[in-house]
């Protein structure tokens, strides 16, 4: 029998964590609360965050097409929508999402990946840096002032790991030339550092204007996607809007600092939702439900919609390998 090809091996594994920490995460809650909690589920306001996620979508597109549309003006706005959901299905596939960067590279035609790859890593930055940004204080607030003293042992290397991203990413967004210091402190072979000259390069030329105008969008996504976990979590229990908003706040910092290892970060997030909502006094199958009604409908879904346009990867051509 032929051995089996690396890629789908990887994605097995991928898989098979992501059945292992759901199931894991799902027995410590209790399967027959999981189970209860979705019998007796309020479709309504899950029918209501499902109305979101066209708005969700359009900030992210907005997002991608004022970086593309920089780099290159005049660009078809079909192509970059057409990137995007490549970039959602590949990014459903691989760890911490970045097959999202690289199927974005490779879906605008007459471009150079390279120079994609960075700016679709500028895109992350901006949001990245917004879940930091709000997360660093909230989960301070919630180790400090709401938790028990575990938590606040908790909190304090949570908040310092977070405030040390916020810095690199700033630095990498702001100093123009920061990557320099990257090359010339890790050993890159000689064929691949043209690449990472112009993935760099790419970053550090972005304008702060356009920064500006990523970084509002990002909020906004931000508060998009926020609004959607909100609502789903009160499918399932009476819960407090505000308190609600300070609970999806820690499970996307804390999901922001954990490495994603698993199928579309199954378990990861879950496990996350459990911890913060349980925290807040709420009941841990509501974090469980909400978690995994979040991926099907801002992930899963926006992931199955791109695969019709997977099929333009084998038509693209680049100016650059």
């Amino acid at each position: 029998m032929s051995d089996m090809n690396p890629f789908r091996s990887g994605f097995v594994v991928k898989i098979v964590l992501a059945a292992g920490v759901l199931g894991f995460v799902a027995w410590r809650v209790d399967y027959n609360a999981v189970a209860f909690a979705y019998v007796q589920a309020s479709p309504v306001w899950i029918a209501f965050a499902l109305l979101l996620l066209p708005l969700n979508i359009a900030l992210q597109y907005a997002k991608w097409l004022t970086l593309v549309d920089h780099y290159r003006p005049g660009v078809s706005s079909k192509a970059v929508l057409a990137s995007l959901g490549v970039g959602f299905s590949a990014g459903l596939i691989t760890p911490s999402r970045l097959g999202e960067l690289a199927g974005r590279a490779l879906s605008i035609p007459d471009t150079d990946r390279a120079a994609l790859l960075g700016l679709s890593a500028v895109d992350k930055a901006a949001t990245l840096f917004v879940t930091l940004a709000v997360g660093v204080p909230t989960i301070a607030y919630a180790g400090f002032v709401h938790g028990e003293t575990p938590g606040a042992f908790f909190a304090l290397p949570v908040v310092l790991a977070g405030v040390l991203a916020i810095s690199l990413v700033l630095v990498f967004l702001l100093v123009p030339g920061a990557y320099r210091w990257l090359l010339d402190k890790f050993p890159i072979p000689k064929k691949f550092r043209d690449r990472y000259e112009r993935l760099f390069a790419a970053m550090n030329d972005v304008p702060r204007s356009v920064l500006v105008r990523l970084f509002q969008l990002s909020a906004l996504f931000y508060v998009t996607f926020t609004l959607q976990f909100v609502l789903v979590a009160r499918a399932f229990e009476q819960v407090d809007p505000i308190t609600t908003v300070v609970v999806v706040i820690c499970i996307m910092f804390a999901k922001s600092l954990v490495p994603q290892v698993t199928f579309g970060e199954l378990g990861i997030r879950e496990g996350a939702a459990v911890f913060f909502f349980t925290m807040f006094g709420y009941q841990a199958s509501t974090g469980f439900n909400s978690a995994l009604v979040i991926f099907a409908i801002n992930v899963l879904l926006p992931a199955v919609a791109g695969l019709m346009f997977t099929r333009r990867l084998n038509l693209v051509r680049t100016t650059a390998p």
